[in-house]
């Protein structure tokens, strides 16, 4: 699956997988986006962000108090007042709390410059989710060590010099794109590849 779809009663979302990058779109009813991010810029993994109506947290935590009050006041004095006190509140409160638990979404992020790429985690489903990400970044790492960490033709025709080509290694470790591991691993082939470039071979 190189391409997630995602729906809901407000947007549709898709994101693909292509070769240099990703292409994102997003539709609601006033609005549609659609923009490409290549790997350069996607970062190693997606944020996590859970959202949801906090004002029903409140009520239901509000409800909840009463209702400990009522229970208490069943308790010093039993009435079957106080009794369906605790049990009005005791519901509101569970309704409350259900109301905010559904209304809760987590979201997998990414922050790629000036742009945002917000996809729900159980569209079309967790395990599908789950998986498309895992192919995501897959092929997001193959792609940058295929382009800067192999000693090809094609990174000594089109980087003028070493210098270049570690300043941009440099500026994707810093971006969060490579960790530590592929930075040195790559910093080493570069260093490689300008040595032998220059007539100078490593014992």
């Amino acid at each position: 699956m190189s391409k997630l779809i995602q729906k809901n009663k407000f947007f549709n979302k898709s994101l693909e997988i292509s070769a240099d990058g990703i292409i994102y779109e997003s539709k609601g009813f006033l609005f549609k986006t659609k923009f490409k991010v290549p790997y350069e810029q996607l970062p190693k993994e997606p944020i996590i962000i859970t959202i949801g109506v906090r004002r029903w947290l409140f009520i239901g935590a509000t409800l909840l108090v009463l209702a400990i009050f009522s229970l208490i006041g069943t308790i010093n004095q039993p009435t079957t007042e106080n009794l369906y006190g605790v049990l009005f509140f005791s519901l509101l409160a569970a309704i409350s709390f259900f109301i905010y638990w559904r209304s809760t979404n987590t979201y997998h992020g990414y922050i790629c410059s000036e742009k945002e790429i917000m996809l729900f985690d159980n569209s079309p489903n967790e395990v599908e989710f789950s998986n498309f990400i895992e192919m995501l970044q897959d092929t997001r790492s193959k792609y940058l060590k295929d382009k800067y960490g192999e000693k090809d033709e094609q990174i000594s025709h089109h980087v003028s010099s070493p210098i270049e080509e570690l300043e941009k290694l440099f500026e994707l470790k810093n971006k969060g794109i490579i960790d530590d591991t592929e930075y040195e691993t790559m910093k080493k082939k570069i260093i490689g590849i300008d040595q032998k470039r220059i007539g100078f071979f490593q014992d």
